[in-house]
């Protein structure tokens, strides 16, 4: 079994190797370019999370800010009757910029999430949305969760999270066409920054001095208009309004 469309769920992995008594095989790659990073079949030891090493040929360096850069015969050319974007998809060497921020450990290559979007930077941390999601979807009850950063003013930005529950049928994200949930769109709409603060239905958990520990409650969102699809089919349509779920600032 090979994945290599989204982040891997770390409960999906567990349950699949479980069941198989092996892995599924992770990958990296993009349009862009094809064959870049993969998990191979014939490797032990592979760090959980991991996707896997550079295919021969490939060329990978790490920017100061983490991001992945790439070079490889079978990138891009160019974007057709597009210059700009050809253009800016590239550095000043020629590396093609994947957006993608990236660490490396030993011989193995690891995704934390995309720069504009799978970053918070609370305070001096640049902390991974894609690892709270994982954390968030790691909890028994939480059937599914998108983290994004929302603006404040004493740190920068804190972590904003949207958990749907497990056993209720009824109560899901809205997704693209690839089934992923769309959450550059989504949690702008669930937690707008700024503002999250004079919504009653987004709770904002600050932990006093001498508080031990912090509980969310489930409650239903405030209503919201239908979700629109756009023209290339990245929302569909879908209401959302009395659904029971979680909307946290932490």
């Amino acid at each position: 079994m090979l994945c290599g469309t989204s982040a891997l769920q770390e409960n999906v992995q567990d349950f699949w190797t479980a069941t198989r008594g092996r892995p599924i095989l992770t990958r990296y790659d993009a349009t862009e370019i094809p064959g870049c990073l993969r998990v191979s079949s014939h490797l032990r030891g592979i760090p959980k999370g991991s996707v896997g090493q550079p295919l021969p040929v490939v060329e990978l360096q790490i920017s100061p800010e983490g991001e992945l850069l790439v070079k490889t015969p079978n990138m891009l050319a160019k974007y057709l009757m597009d210059p700009d974007a050809t253009k800016n998809a590239h550095d000043a060497d020629g590396w093609y910029q994947t957006g993608d921020i990236a660490r490396r450990e030993g011989y193995f290559y690891f995704i934390v999430g995309r720069a504009l979007v799978d970053m918070v930077k609370s305070g001096s941390y640049k902390i991974s949305a894609l690892d709270v999601e994982r954390a968030c979807l790691s909890l028994p009850y939480v059937n599914e969760a998108i983290v994004v950063g929302v603006e404040e003013e004493e740190f920068g930005q804190r972590v904003g999270a949207v958990l749907t529950v497990k056993n209720a049928s009824d109560i899901t994200l809205a997704k693209g066409a690839g089934g992923k949930v769309q959450k550059k769109i989504l949690g702008p709409k669930l937690i707008p920054s700024p503002g999250y603060e004079g919504i009653a239905e987004v709770q904002v958990l600050k932990k006093p001095k001498q508080a031990m520990s912090m509980q969310a409650r489930l409650k239903p969102v405030v209503a919201l208009d239908e979700t629109s699809q756009s023209a290339l089919g990245y929302i569909t349509k879908r209401q959302l309004n009395n659904k029971c779920m979680c909307i946290v600032v932490f």
